[in-house]
């Protein structure tokens, strides 16, 4: 009896040396090899633009264009599992305002996507739903709809600037490329954005003030709209004297 308790102490020592042994080899040997190829699956990088920069009437005041970050939802039916389909477009279509049976028939036929709010993106988070994923673009805004819109120009789906102050100082607005980190959720469904480990390293393009003043703009666009509905113009001149 006594041997065989032995050779049963034995085998349980040995046992715990070789476990002791590989906790070190893979602790203390490989710790920061193993730390990094960890890091490495739960935080991956994405190349990013900088915001497009402001333009301004005279005295930067009052904004003609800005850049604003927006969060677009995008839904792959191809990465939902059958079994927790119904579950998702039911969470989805009452968090997103969209008919249940609408979204379930746009999902058996492809991907959908649509801006949401930032409350309503925190919500989705916390459910970490697969094949749902949430991105953060940046699209561009005109604060003063048409008001001096002929002189701006605009920014198309590339955002590239067409046409008037858009276009001819298009490399000048436009931002630097940089790098925007993003955190994997422990499933890999969901890529965040909202934790403090996001880090953005990008530049903003140059901000022009035009010698254009609101005031006067804005008379003298409503004086030609005045004059085309009274005399039915099809186009008309303003001279401002001493502006």
């Amino acid at each position: 009896m006594n041997w065989r308790i032995s050779i049963i102490f034995t085998f349980f020592i040995l046992f715990v040396v070789v476990i002791v042994a590989k906790l070190y080899f893979l602790q203390i040997k490989k710790g920061e090899y193993y730390e990094v190829l960890a890091l490495g699956q739960q935080i991956f990088f994405d190349e990013v633009i900088g915001k497009r920069g402001d333009i301004f009437f005279k005295g930067g005041e009052v904004p003609l264009a800005q850049t604003k970050e927006k969060i677009i939802v995008r839904i792959v039916p191809e990465k939902i599992k059958k079994e927790n389909f119904d579950k998702t477009v039911e969470f989805l279509s009452e968090i997103l305002n969209q008919k249940k049976g609408d979204l379930s028939a746009i999902l058996k036929e492809g991907s959908f996507k649509i801006e949401i709010s930032d409350a309503t993106a925190k919500k989705i988070k916390e459910q970490d739903f697969e094949g749902v994923y949430l991105n953060e673009v940046l699209s561009r805004f005109y604060p003063q709809d048409e008001l001096a819109s002929t002189v701006v120009g605009f920014v198309n789906d590339e955002g590239e600037g067409q046409y008037g102050i858009e276009g001819h100082y298009d490399k000048t607005l436009r931002g630097g490329k940089g790098m925007l980190g993003r955190s994997r959720s422990p499933f890999g469904y969901l890529a965040s954005f909202f934790s403090p480990e996001k880090q953005e390293i990008q530049q903003k393009g140059a901000t022009i003030w035009l010698t254009l003043d609101y005031n006067i703009q804005y008379f003298a666009e409503k004086a030609l709209k005045e004059a085309k509905e009274k005399w039915n113009i099809d186009a008309g001149q303003v001279i401002v004297l001493e502006p």
